[in-house]
């Protein structure tokens, strides 16, 4: 038994994509502005970085039985954004909780000084101690053709926006807007569209589920940061939900080049990471990473929390995804749990486009 156990522990690992805590809107609507008055957009609140710093907490132990973590012991990449940042600050503190300070430092310099546009900014932040990251300025860091975190974004791929206009503009968009618009929730739900947004001049007859869904994920925040209570019932919640998911799954990967995008970089780095000599990968980023993932993983259309975690999960030469613990089914193969390594592999490939820089660039 003892050799069986050893023998799982060395054969085993684990690849996490994981999102930032709870933020800002990324977008404040008229509400929103009186909400959160001049704190920035976007922006990881201290709620949020408690929030991954607890979630580090209970769910990884890389550190020894006195706290301290080997730097060696595990891979990690980034976003650069402002809230990333912050959440893997607050991650390596609940991960490292004697020796952060150290693991911090080197690893801004093995990984985030790549990206500094500013020197002087970089030598405050690394002479910091990280007690309080909320008085560091990481606006000064920037990937370029960052195909890796914001591959979806029409910055990398100028395409995206081509196909983004087609979509909108297709009678097939304008046939889901109406259905929406037919639902009983609608009318309450435009009600509150237009508490949020007072100076708007979209009418029941012209609202988008794109509106619908950005008014959600706002609602989203605002409720997180407990801000705000909307007084949703479970009706309504449901239907703005189901119109968040949908816009996801059904739209933002309804065309090749959309998967492609996003996770042409992503795939390929985690391929690496199946086989690399570390117990634990992270990659830190966004939700749009994760729903990215989960558009092709599997069928299930699952809702990401902030510090949410989308797991893979290796033993031996097998494969399981998890979403926050939850067992998921994946396309891999025939069964959709306990898939081998190269099942996966070759099912992922084909999401993974070797020029995906040049045909972004193409014109339809």
């Amino acid at each position: 038994m003892l050799v069986f156990i050893l023998f799982t522990i060395i054969n085993s690992k684990q690849v996490s994509f994981l999102r930032h805590g709870i933020r800002s809107p990324n977008d404040y609507n008229d509400q929103d502005k009186e909400i959160w008055g001049d704190y920035p957009q976007g922006y990881l609140t201290q709620k949020g970085f408690d929030q991954v710093k607890l979630m580090a907490t209970n769910n990884f132990t890389i550190h020894d039985e006195n706290g301290y973590c080997n730097y060696e012991s595990f891979n990690m990449i980034s976003s650069v954004k402002p809230r990333v940042i912050h959440s893997v600050i607050a991650f390596i503190q609940g991960l490292c909780p004697q020796n952060y300070n150290e693991i911090l430092v080197q690893y801004f310099m093995d990984y985030y000084k790549q990206y500094s546009t500013d020197t002087q900014n970089f030598d405050k932040i690394i002479n910091s101690n990280f007690s309080d990251p909320f008085k560091l300025n990481f606006e000064t860091f920037k990937i370029n053709n960052d195909f890796m975190f914001h591959g979806h974004k029409s910055e990398q791929c100028p395409l995206i926006d081509v196909l983004d206009d087609a979509i909108y503009s297709s009678a097939e968009y304008e046939e889901i807007n109406k259905q929406v618009r037919q639902h009983k929730q609608f009318k309450n739900t435009f009600k509150l569209y237009k508490q949020c947004n007072r100076n708007s001049n979209v009418t029941e007859e012209t609202i988008t589920i794109t509106q619908l869904k950005k008014l959600y994920s706002n609602i989203l925040c605002n409720e997180a940061e407990g801000l705000y209570d909307y007084n949703l019932n479970t009706e309504q919640i449901d239907f703005l939900m189901n119109i968040f998911k949908f816009q996801y799954f059904e739209i933002d990967y309804s065309q090749p080049l959309q998967h492609q995008s996003t996770l042409s970089y992503i795939l390929k780095w985690l391929f690496q990471e199946f086989f690399s000599e570390v117990e634990e990968s992270f990659f830190y980023g966004h939700d749009d990473n994760q729903y990215a993932l989960l558009s092709v993983i599997t069928k299930e259309q699952s809702y990401v929390k902030f510090a949410g975690r989308l797991q893979f999960k290796i033993t031996n030469d097998e494969v399981n995804v998890f979403l926050d613990d939850r067992l998921l089914i994946t396309n891999f193969c025939r069964e959709g749990v306990n898939c081998k390594i190269s099942d996966a592999i070759r099912y992922l490939n084909k999401y993974v486009n070797p020029n995906i820089e040049r045909d972004c660039q193409l014109i339809i």
